[in-house]
């Protein structure tokens, strides 16, 4: 095996990897599917190239160097990267295929997410997309998901994070509410009016404008853990919600709502693509990502 050919070199340190797992020139040779003097060989010239002894052999045992420890560091690394640059250099003219696994908060997921697939699922047919639309946090390992988009803060230093927008939240009722009610004048008029409350047990709203964060008194009438269900509230006259912006975006424009207190707005939450933390990212992934973010630059609100 001429030691100066690469791929002859990628061998020996495969090779040189194998033996150190096994610390057995015999056991080695049976998981490489070679002889044992073919396997001795490798490693011999490998030694040789090298001016060191890797691996002290005795009849009895097989036992790394002192350099062999700090080779098998270095040589470890270089494989991974070996292997990575592979699958990046065969992504080049591959297409991507498989099933994506998916999940993405309820409303986020059904307003501003879904709308946006059918031109993925056309630039990627041999895409399978696998959705969750759900609320919680999925756990990606565990429940085996690709990727994830969340809203909040992270709390964890185990995946990738991108951040893909704000969500922007903003006090509004309906014309019917207002006209029968009145309009707050002031942030600390709130506790004065009808207000309905996302999940919470906090009777104030975290409320910020361009000088202060403030949280502002308010009398929830109406608990909900679904921002839809408070959104047909809000619609229906019942009260001032603070409420995404996408959310209510379509509602606003049509004057089936109305911002009130424009000053002031509840405080940004970012929405977060995230994935796995590894060096190498599928295709599969790579492309949904790429075009989420290219899609949220052009249409988030």
């Amino acid at each position: 095996m001429p030691p100066n050919n690469p791929e002859n070199q990628i061998i020996a340190l495969e090779t040189f990897t194998v033996v150190a797992k096994k610390l057995s020139f015999i056991r080695a040779a049976e998981e490489l599917r070679i002889s044992a003097s073919a396997l001795s060989r490798r490693i011999t010239q490998l030694e040789e190239s090298l001016e060191t002894r890797l691996f002290e052999r005795s009849t009895r045992r097989v036992s790394l160097t002192e350099a062999g420890n700090v080779y098998l560091k270095f040589v470890t690394e270089a494989l991974s990267h070996i292997a990575d640059g592979k699958a990046a250099i065969s992504d080049l003219t591959a297409e991507p295929i498989g099933r994506l696994k998916v999940s993405m908060p309820n409303v986020l997921g059904q307003l501003k997410i879904s709308p946006l697939l059918s031109g993925f699922l056309k630039k990627y047919p041999k895409l399978k997309l696998d959705l969750t639309l759900i609320d919680r946090h999925v756990d990606l390992i565990d429940e085996g998901y690709d990727l994830v988009i969340r809203m909040g803060s992270i709390k964890t230093s185990s995946l990738k994070a991108i951040k893909l927008a704000d969500n922007h939240r903003i006090l509004c009722a309906s014309p019917e509410y207002l006209a029968e009610n009145g309009t707050p004048a002031s942030a600390s008029d709130l506790i004065n009016f009808a207000c309905l409350q996302y999940d919470s047990s906090e009777n104030y709203y975290q409320l910020q404008n361009k000088k202060r964060k403030i949280k502002a008194p308010v009398s929830p009438v109406v608990i909900s853990d679904n921002v839809e269900s408070l959104r047909q509230l809000t619609l229906s006259g019942c009260g001032i919600s603070l409420l995404s912006k996408f959310l209510v975006s379509d509602d606003l424009q049509a004057g089936r709502l109305i911002q009130i207190l424009p000053n002031w707005s509840g405080r940004q939450v970012p929405i977060w693509i995230l994935f796995h933390d590894s060096q190498f990212i599928p295709l599969k992934v790579r492309v949904f990502i790429d075009y989420i973010i290219a899609q949220f630059k052009n249409n988030f609100v």
